[in-house]
């Protein structure tokens, strides 16, 4: 059997208790080293504070999904280069690939057998430590840096949205709800959740903030930076 390299962090974050508590302890049967979070706010908190090797992430949560927390973590070059294992009882083919697609490195589906959840993490773990050599860390910090310098005014901000988030934004201007721009761009829900935590944080905004309300507000004034942004969804 293989065994667990000494130190290696793990993030379970789940909102059923139950849940947490048998995986939390599958894996320190394991080897592993366990911290847990039952929210996605307090995922970001420890996950930034603590940095661990691997997140074994829920998908399904009340206020703050897994997709939505996901985004908030590779918004942040602190946390960009984390781990992040997607757990979730969603087992279609679509949930998979939206999951992989918007960055997690594994899909498990639960309930998850102890020694399959031990390997997957085990092998997130192992593939972010052979890409963290101090090439690739230099390089990553200065892409973060490009993407996330110190901005001067909205404007600014703005200029970093991409045409995809764009055309969220726009739609979120015109009133539509998610499920409606879901539709309209051919993407999941859970894809534009994912698209409006992104657009929170390069526009600055907290995370809690109503991103329909603040863009009937301000879209032609954030799309004024480009005119190829002003766009009729």
């Amino acid at each position: 059997m293989e065994r667990t390299p000494p130190g290696e962090l793990v993030l379970v974050v789940d909102d059923d208790p139950t849940l947490r508590a048998v995986t939390a302890l599958q894996l320190r049967a394991e080897g592993f080293e366990v911290l847990e979070a039952a929210s996605g706010p307090e995922c970001l908190k420890v996950a930034a504070a603590r940095r661990p090797d691997v997140i074994l992430l829920d998908v399904l949560m009340p206020a703050m999904d897994g997709h939505q927390v996901l985004a908030e973590l590779q918004a942040d070059p602190e946390t960009r280069a984390l781990a992040v294992i997607f757990v979730s009882a969603l087992d279609s083919v679509d949930d998979r690939i939206e999951g992989l697609e918007g960055g997690a490195v594994d899909y498990v589906v639960k309930p998850a057998e102890a020694r399959e959840l031990a390997a997957r993490v085990r092998a997130a773990a192992r593939r972010r430590t052979e890409t963290s050599t101090p090439r690739a860390a230099r390089a990553s910090e200065r892409r973060a840096g490009e993407l996330h310098r110190p901005p001067v005014n909205l404007s600014q901000l703005a200029s970093a949205l991409t045409e995809r988030e764009w055309m969220v934004l726009a739609h979120l201007a015109n009133n539509r709800t998610e499920r409606d721009i879901a539709r309209r761009l051919g993407i999941r829900p859970g894809t534009v959740r994912s698209h409006k935590a992104r657009i929170r944080r390069k526009l600055g905004l907290p995370h809690d903030t109503r991103l329909g309300e603040f863009a009937r507000a301000n879209y032609a004034a954030l799309a004024a930076v480009d005119e190829q942004a002003l766009v009729t969804p």
